[in-house]
């Protein structure tokens, strides 16, 4: 059985040895008199696995065996969206997206409006059983029967870091509320602790391929996260060199937009993109 309380600790979801998913009022629950249910959400065709309350206490996702996972309106009990394929599932902290996992190896990124998948996230190498939101949403935990924690970059849905170390298939995956720390349990009996700064990881990977990304502008382009003014400026430089030689092959056009985005990196940059491009001609 599973259970999960609401936000705001008045209702609790459980999920019964049937196909059910019952919402339980907590008051009544613990009343001896009436035990008073308040809703039977009905509709799962195996077993429900998880269930999950929205961050507003307003919806509920259910994860089942029969390779759905449903979503249900708390106060109507009525479906909204069923998504396909997938056994486990977490809101975001925003209640925006949800991240659901499978026994088909990955982990699915949904939209909550659309029921539309965004992401797939590939790299396990075994069923992926339990799936988790760090607190910022900047990351995704995820464990699996590989005997691995994967860590995920929510905005780009590439592994970050695998977390080697169980001698037996992960079950369970939580951050600690700062996400700084990573419990995972796993079936070698064991539960370890990881510590774990996105931020600080960042920052290492920056630094450590600072030069190499000062000399490929485009790929610094793409990680926002490694723009700081020192490296920008680096790589204006780089940029310049660039338009230097796109007006020396008769691109005028390109020339400008290198020298342009070189000032836009390195506004001590003193020059014309457009008078620059013309003498290099």
């Amino acid at each position: 059985m599973s259970l999960e309380f609401s936000p705001d600790g008045k209702t609790i979801a459980s999920v019964p040895l049937d196909k059910t998913l019952t919402i339980w009022d907590t008051v009544k629950i613990w009343d001896a008199v009436t035990g008073k249910t308040i809703q039977t959400l009905k509709g799962h065709k195996y077993k429900v696995n998880s269930v999950e309350f929205s961050p507003d206490g307003k919806t509920i996702a259910s994860a089942s065996s029969d390779g759905t996972v449903r979503i249900w309106d708390v106060a109507t009990g009525k479906l909204i969206q069923i998504l396909l394929g997938h056994y486990s599932v977490k809101f975001s902290p925003d209640g925006k997206i949800i991240a659901s996992a499978s026994f088909d190896n990955t982990v699915r990124i949904w939209d909550i409006l659309t029921g539309t998948s965004i992401q797939t996230l590939k790299g396990h190498q075994g069923n992926v059983y339990s799936v988790v939101f760090s607190p910022d949403a900047k990351t995704i935990a995820s464990a699996s029967a590989d005997n691995t924690v994967k860590i995920w970059d929510t905005q780009t849905g590439k592994p970050i870091q695998t977390l080697k170390g169980h001698q037996g298939r992960v079950t369970s995956v939580v951050f600690s509320p700062n996400g700084n720390t990573i419990a995972s349990a796993s079936s070698d009996k064991t539960v370890k602790i990881w510590n774990w700064d996105f931020d600080d990881l960042v920052e290492k990977g920056c630094e450590r391929f600072r030069e190499h990304l000062a000399n490929n502008p485009k790929k610094l382009e793409e990680l926002k996260v490694c723009q700081n003014p020192e490296i920008l400026a680096k790589a204006a430089s780089t940029l310049v060199k660039q338009g230097e030689e796109s007006a020396k092959n008769g691109d005028y056009k390109g020339a400008v937009e290198k020298f342009r985005e070189a000032k836009e990196w390195n506004s001590k940059l003193d020059i014309n993109p457009e008078e620059r491009a013309k003498m290099k001609k």
